[in-house]
């Protein structure tokens, strides 16, 4: 594939100076120096398009390239080690999360990882998350060409073996002792992202029950997100539930169901398993979970305070299914968001609460205990396994 024309359209480090949506993008993520725009300018045929430079960090703003008219590459800047300074590092992160949720021209991310150093962490979160906001993804191994044969076999089973604990399935281009065999592959990948093909992350699985990890970015500090996961008797794999606000912010629904792992980590926190049922308790629950799923009334909306969020639907399909007597933590802004009603059910069906759009309310519960909601916060005491519940801190005493 050859391409006539390749231009720099735009370089932005702020959403207002992106250029306007039109033509189908894909973008290029990796770690700082892992070889982004030497893949774009080896991929369009452009040696000086996109600047490159054996310094960690070069890449700063977002690069967009206008290739033959019909489509945008765009260039992130690199994460990891980058040897620039603290304070503008911090302003990258939540550039690229604005760039890659809320992009509707955005068709997919090829993840560059270095074969000789394998997939790190913060590779591992960044698929976790484009698999979370259904982006199509694919893994590109770049400097293959520098491994001697038997290490470029085992740098690539070890980056798949690392994917296979978190990713059951990804779109894997390698490169051989020549670098243009993953040239090849990866302008063949871009005409199928670029198409709309549907290669993307899907998940491995195992578990039932309703779950919650630390959410990412800023919110890690003080929230939480939830999800509820199912397995019916005979079925292979679960299904999980769970609404996320990148989807809605891209234009999609913002409840989720898949078949991601139901105990994996949600951007490198671990879930802590808050309640389940087992056997034929659990039989008896999980047609009325279905219902519940389909009858909440926030599917295309998301806010992430005071609500409705992920811990809005958690705490709704709860309601409806007392049994499982959910108490989610007070570290899950958003539980008490009741929309227009300002009355309820407690989650753990154990009590009631009074709520003003999440703002402002009150619960008591045998679950729960006595609970204050302010502004979104809660604080509260519970008698019953001595504790009290602090806003980000959680609960402090018995469990």
């Amino acid at each position: 594939m050859r391409f006539q024309r390749a231009e720099l359209l735009k370089s932005a480090a702020a959403r207002a100076g992106w250029p306007k949506p039109g033509l189908p993008e894909v973008a290029f993520a990796g770690r700082s120096n892992v070889g982004k725009s030497s893949l774009i300018n080896a991929l369009v045929g452009r040696k000086g398009l996109a600047r490159t430079s054996s310094t960690p960090g070069k890449t700063q703003l977002l690069h967009f390239f206008q290739i033959d008219g019909r489509f945008v590459l765009v260039d992130l800047p690199g994460y990891g080690f980058a040897n620039v300074p603290l304070a503008l590092r911090g302003k990258w992160q939540p550039m690229i999360e604005e760039y890659l949720g809320a992009r509707e021209t955005l068709r997919g991310v090829v993840v560059l990882i270095d074969s000789r150093r394998g997939a790190g962490e913060m590779d591992l979160q960044l698929l976790e998350w484009l698999g979370a906001v259904d982006l199509p993804a694919c893994i590109a191994l770049t400097k293959a060409d520098k491994l001697k044969r038997g290490e470029r076999r085992a740098a690539s089973d070890a980056v798949t073996g690392a994917l296979d604990e978190r990713v059951s399935r990804v779109w894997l281009v390698q490169g051989g002792a020549d670098p243009y065999a993953l040239i090849l592959a990866g302008l063949n990948v871009l005409t199928h992202i670029v198409a709309g093909h549907p290669w993307s992350i899907t998940w491995a699985f195992a578990l039932w029950g309703a779950k919650a990890a630390r959410a990412f970015g800023w919110r890690a500090a003080f929230a939480v997100h939830s999800w509820i996961a199912v397995k019916p008797q005979g079925a292979a794999r679960y299904t999980v539930h769970e609404v996320i606000g990148w989807r809605a912010y891209r234009g999609l629904p913002a409840l989720a169901t898949s078949d991601r792992a139901p105990d994996a980590a949600w951007f490198g926190n671990r879930p802590e398993l808050l309640a389940e049922l087992r056997g034929p308790e659990a039989e008896a629950a999980i047609g009325r979970i279905a219902a519940a799923v389909a009858a909440y009334p926030y599917a295309d909306a998301y806010r992430a305070w005071p609500g409705p969020n992920s811990n809005t639907f958690t705490a709704f399909v709860a309601r409806r299914v007392p049994e499982l007597r959910l108490d989610l933590p007070p570290t899950a802004i958003g539980k008490d968001y009741l929309g227009a009603r300002p009355f309820a059910g407690a989650p753990s069906g154990t009590g009631w609460q009074i709520s003003l759009l999440g703002l402002l309310g009150v619960l008591v519960g045998a679950e729960e205990g006595l609970e204050i909601n302010l502004l979104g916060l809660t604080i509260g005491v519970d008698p019953s396994a001595p504790a009290i519940k602090l806003p980000g801190l959680g609960r402090l005493g018995r469990d």
